[in-house]
């Protein structure tokens, strides 16, 4: 009978003694946001909220680094992980609402990570097992677009746009003009000394003059931008000098042409003009002491007798007197004084001063 009463009261307290563990355990805690996102070059801050049984008191507390490891370091963490103030990270402790706070300026790439964080108590110690992982992403931007000297017609040249400060690597998609001028894409990426990255999209493609005054745009598209970020030129094609060159001789050539060719329609209207005249009326010029007269027909004695009129009118001299020579078309017979007949010519009047 007694035996069955001791073991009795030693259940009892057996079954106390675990009630008031899982009691006491159950009042440890530590809350945190688990994900916090930060821009690169700003600032951010950590905040996580702690309980312990309410008959321990607060004595110390850390935050340190875990890198990128799923869960935190068990127990006391080593000292080259735990993190101290400088000028850039503080951390502070509210004891009477049970908050510390981990406030980091000028965050950098490497700032990134998973932060955990332990407080201990006058009795006992807790850590919290996940703590916060720190993303930090990084608004990229368009430093421009460039090319190789200048944009001429036939010369092959790239046109390149410069996206800088991407971070993650992934998480900017850049869309560059080659629906515009339809050349060939290629990207580069590169690792820069801050951790970011930057990337070139670069279009080849032949200049021509179908190009000239087109607008080409670089377009950035993030996930944390509200807008999207984007830059554009207005492209200029210019000639060669060859082509330039050879554009003048072509001119040149047509110019010449189309000059020689207007001279040779007005030579050919004013010999027609010339026969017309020819054949209605004799032509007088001055010539010395005589008046010379030719024409290609025999002039008919009215064209004479008009003439002689027109001559006595206008000539020097008081009086005319006109006498007829005439020439075959195959042999110029010339008149005294050196007519100067042309062998087509078959007649001549000569007048002669009194």
């Amino acid at each position: 009978m007694e035996a069955e009463l001791a073991f009795g009261l030693c259940l009892v307290v057996i079954t106390f003694c675990l009630c008031d563990s899982q009691s006491s355990w159950s009042s440890w805690s530590v809350s945190t946001p688990g994900i916090v996102f930060a821009l690169k070059d700003h600032e951010t801050q950590l905040d996580c909220r702690f309980r312990f049984p309410q008959e321990q008191s607060y004595k110390s507390s850390v935050w340190f680094r875990n890198g990128n490891e799923q869960l935190c370091h068990k127990g006391d963490p080593p000292s080259h992980v735990i993190i101290h103030n400088n000028d850039r990270i503080t951390f502070t402790e509210n004891t009477f609402q049970n908050v510390s706070t981990l406030r980091i300026r000028n965050v950098s790439i490497g700032d990134g990570g998973r932060y955990c964080y332990r407080f201990k108590t006058n009795e006992d110690a807790w850590s919290d097992k996940k703590g916060i992982q720190l993303q930090v992403n990084s608004i990229p931007q368009i430093q421009g677009i460039t090319f190789i000297g200048s944009l001429q017609e036939g010369v092959v040249n790239n046109l390149t746009c410069t996206v800088t400060n991407i971070y993650p690597e992934e998480s900017a998609k850049v869309m560059f003009c080659n629906s515009v001028i339809n050349g060939n894409e290629t990207t580069i990426q590169n690792n820069s000394t801050d951790g970011t990255f930057t990337k070139n999209v670069i279009v080849t493609f032949t200049p021509n003059l179908s190009h000239h005054g087109k607008i080409c745009t670089c377009m950035v598209n993030y996930p944390n931008l509200t807008q999207n970020e984007n830059t554009s030129i207005t492209l200029d094609i210019q000639c060669i000098p060859g082509n330039f060159l050879w554009i003048i001789i072509v001119g040149s050539v047509l110019g010449g042409f189309i000059f020689t060719l207007l001279i040779l329609v007005l030579l050919y209207i004013h010999h027609r003009y010339k026969d017309n005249k020819h054949n209605s009326e004799l032509q007088v010029r001055p010539d010395g002491q005589m008046i010379n007269a030719v024409a290609s027909k025999p002039p008919s004695a009215e064209g004479l007798q008009k003439e002689y009129a027109n001559c006595k009118m206008n000539c020097e001299g008081p009086e005319l007197l006109y006498t007829q020579v005439s020439f075959s078309q195959n042999k110029q017979k010339k008149a005294p004084e050196d007519l100067s007949l042309n062998d087509v010519q078959y007649a001549a009047v000569v007048f002669q001063r009194q």
